[in-house]
């Protein structure tokens, strides 16, 4: 017994530490070592790891010559300058108000909320950052692509001024306007109807000549972003060679096809133009059983990490809570909870906000709040408001706005109840007005003029946070690289021969130049906007 103890009080010994006892003393002794020890040992690793960060030689296991918290520490300049944002001397009051400077205009009712969900994936934010300095120096005109279908081309909304790629240059022009006022911001818009992912993918070489074609000689031959808006199209897009059943497919035949053409425009872009910022833009239809391509674009995204600008995530959860809202108060007779009888989705008079929701006083005309945002159920743009007709194009405009019914009506969700949606043949009742959502109006696929001011809204919030970040000291931008390996391509190969098509035949001549779609006259059928003329 006596022999362990020794070995035992040996071993104690070897680290220094007195052995343990019953004494108060003894104990206070072995707790103070034990604090001196720590805090010699945390001084030597503190220490160790400063002079790899200055010696650039990365610690074991890291990838990284240093851990973030010491290459970024803001107040050593010297081991931080590459990444330092050009606003670094700013307050952080002073970045905050520039933000609410570019975001003045934002549609009334936009929550942050909104905002948050609106960027759906952050990706890589250097080229978009480089792009607000761009702005921001005012030595050249800055350009922009927007690229995408009929939602990008503004299709049925009026004036033209009231689409988001006239209301991004718009934009940028008022808040960063050149010295030389023969000079203009410009956004480029190669959108065509029912252009998707694979359209593009097949004519890559034709838009790069086309914008070469129509950009700045400052420019050098490449923009300084690129909005790609295929969303809606990406499930049922002119270059489909089969015919999907949105209301069932997700991952359908030809499904790995289309990511594929996702990833060969970007591959491309990312090359052709390695300082544009190119964005994803996710739209979103009425059409609440319809599919979207947002979640091809996902995986591509954040593989080569593009940021991703969703208005579906912005808008469409509480346009699911007021379809629910309005289930519970539209019936004559609601038992346990299941709609029975005539469906009209509309709302009693008493229930606009004469507020709009915003907390403004406004003048209501008859017990309807009858001005630009006003609102029922939920705040403006989310709740029921009236329709804007005049943002709507001549030949669609008889047709008038289509209510939250309609787009129902249009799902075939409602089975077993008969909807009656059309106020003009009186299924609406006395009371009752009939629900349009502001950010819809003469079909359930185009967003209205309000509409595009939300979208606006997004890209612009993008903009202005990765400004705000950097400026910050939140964000430090880092160039961005190539993945090692591609997503679903064989290999990068692959990627190249699909975006170098030399021609293309088919009924688009030239991607960035199609012939608008109008109305003929002797056409059987209906067009989406319930109008009996058919396109052409």
């Amino acid at each position: 017994m006596k022999f362990r103890h020794v070995q035992a009080h040996r071993r104690r010994r070897l680290f220094c530490f007195p052995p343990l006892a019953t004494s108060p003393v003894s104990f206070y002794v072995f707790v103070s070592s034990l604090l001196v020890y720590m805090i010699i040992m945390h001084r030597i690793a503190t220490t160790s790891l400063k002079n790899c960060a200055q010696s650039g030689i990365p610690g074991p296991g890291s990838t990284s010559h240093s851990s973030p918290s010491i290459e970024y520490t803001r107040n050593k300049p010297e081991m931080n300058a590459t990444f330092a944002p050009k606003n670094d001397n700013l307050r952080p009051s002073q970045c905050q108000s520039e933000y609410d400077r570019l975001t003045t205009h934002q549609t009334p009712g936009l929550t942050k909320q909104d905002l948050i969900r609106s960027q759906a994936w952050t990706g890589n934010q250097n080229r978009i950052v480089q792009m607000m300095k761009k702005l921001s120096s005012r030595e050249r005109p800055v350009v922009a692509v927007v690229a995408g279908g009929s939602i990008s081309l503004g299709h049925g909304v009026t004036p033209d001024s009231v689409r988001y790629a006239e209301r991004l240059q718009t934009w940028m022009n008022d808040m960063f306007p050149l010295e030389d006022k023969n000079n203009k911001h410009q956004v480029i818009n190669v959108a065509a109807h029912g252009a998707d992912m694979c359209s593009m993918g097949k004519r890559l070489n034709i838009l790069y000549s086309d914008l070469s074609s129509r950009m700045p000689t400052s420019s050098k031959d490449e923009p300084d972003l690129i909005i790609l808006e295929f969303g809606v199209n990406d499930y049922q897009g002119q270059d489909h060679l089969i015919t999907i059943d949105h209301k069932t497919s997700v991952f359908f035949d030809g499904f790995r096809d289309l990511i594929l053409c996702a990833e060969v425009v970007i591959h491309s872009l990312l090359n052709k133009y390695p300082n544009a910022a190119v964005v994803f833009l996710e739209m979103q239809t009425a059409i609440v059983t319809r599919k979207t391509g947002s979640l091809l674009h996902l995986g591509v995204a954040q593989h080569y990490q593009i940021p991703v600008i969703s208005y579906s995530e912005a808008m469409f959860p509480d346009f699911f809570r007021l379809i629910h809202l309005l289930e519970g108060m539209n019936n004559e007779s609601a038992i346990n909870g299941r709609l029975e009888g005539t469906v009209t989705y509309s709302f009693k008079d008493e229930e606009w906000n004469l507020d709009n929701g915003l907390g403004n006083n406004m003048i209501a005309k008859n017990g309807q709040n009858v001005t630009q945002y006003a609102s029922a159920l939920l705040p403006y743009p989310h709740g029921c408001s009236p329709c804007q007709p005049q943002h709507i194009i001549p030949q669609f405009r008889a047709g008038g706005c289509k209510s939250i019914c309609t787009f129902l009506e249009r799902s075939g969700l409602i089975h077993n109840k008969k909807l009656k949606c059309n106020a003009d043949q009186g299924h609406i009742p006395p009371g009752r007005s009939e629900c349009f959502v502001p950010f819809f109006a003469h079909d359930a696929v185009h967003p209205s003029a309000a509409g595009h001011g939300i979208v606006t809204d997004l890209i612009v919030n993008t903009l202005a946070t990765a400004e705000l970040r950097t400026c910050k000291g939140e964000y430090f931008p880092r160039p961005d690289i190539m993945p090692l390996t591609t997503f679903v391509a064989e290999n990068f190969e692959e990627l190249k021969v699909r975006g170098d098509f030399i021609w293309v035949h088919d009924v688009a001549r030239i991607f960035a130049k199609w012939d608008a779609l109008n109305p003929v006259q002797n056409v059987v059928g209906t067009n989406e906007s319930g109008n009996t003329p058919g396109f052409q």
